[in-house]
């Protein structure tokens, strides 16, 4: 056999693969595609949870400021005028956060990366859906009553800073999905809500407040308390009959509705 031969023969001995060993190399980066690709997804999930959390230490600083420049109250959680939209579309647009934009002068530090609804315009139209200040109260509020939580309504003289018994354990500010509201009434979970305008109009949301706590940050929220720590926690964590209530300034036992609106919050999927 001549050199020429045996180079033919040379490359013809070379083995391709077969089709048995392309398909075990295709199984294999299938599963290893399945283990990482939910790794990458928690991965990027729990950095949205940081820069969310990020935006209310912010929050809980520019409210530190304001507190301290208009002696020692907290803001109410709208203000008026209110706004005339016949669709109430800018019914808050002086709201808590247009307030503190003198010490926050960032627009984005109002909305959670993770949240769906954070480009659909809120009551307060120039901020998304996405944060909502802790005003509570069982039943109607009057106009000049400070509710339970941190933020009074709109003609109260707003809650002294005084007030707020252990700062560590009063929520400020929550996080909000499926409707345009600016606060967050744990007390409140018999009341419905139909979108008027924007891309969610017509839709209905029946136990507004136990279904719109967001809890996107793995099964969790991201809360801001009135010392200015933020702390993710799951929404029956935010009470603990006997023991403890970081809804109310006073500590006092979360009254029977706030505890339905929670455990619906809880359970939702």
């Amino acid at each position: 056999m001549n050199s020429a031969d045996m180079r033919r023969d040379d490359r013809g001995n070379h083995s391709a693969f077969t089709l048995i060993e392309l398909l075990v190399v295709i199984a294999i980066i299938a599963i290893l595609a399945a283990i990482l690709f939910p790794v990458f997804a928690q991965a990027r999930e729990k950095a949205r949870q940081t820069s969310c959390a990020s935006n209310l230490k912010q929050i809980g600083l520019a409210l530190a400021m304001y507190v301290q420049d208009y002696d020692e109250t907290y803001p109410n959680r709208r203000f008026e005028p209110f706004g005339a939209a016949p669709d109430f579309s800018d019914y808050d647009q002086n709201s808590w956060r247009s307030v503190i934009q003198p010490y926050v002068r960032n627009r984005e530090l109002l909305t959670c990366p993770s949240n769906p609804d954070r480009t659909v315009p809120s009551y307060d139209p120039e901020f998304g859906v996405s944060y909502a200040a802790n005003f509570t109260e069982v039943g109607a509020a009057a106009a000049d009553a400070l509710g339970r939580g941190l933020f009074g309504q709109h003609r109260s003289p707003g809650v002294a800073l005084a007030a707020v018994e252990r700062p560590s354990e009063c929520i400020a500010v929550t996080e909000i999905q499926n409707i345009p509201y600016v606060t967050f009434v744990v007390d409140r979970n018999d009341l419905s809500y139909t979108w008027a305008y924007g891309p969610k109009q017509g839709q209905v949301v029946t136990n507004i407040y136990g279904n719109c706590l967001f809890k996107g940050h793995s099964g969790m929220t991201n809360y801001l308390f009135a010392d200015s720590h933020v702390k993710a926690l799951r929404p029956n964590a935010t009470y603990r009959t006997g023991q403890f209530n970081y809804w109310y300034r006073n500590a006092s036992e979360l009254s029977d509705q706030g505890k339905v609106t929670l455990q619906f919050a809880e359970n939702r999927r």
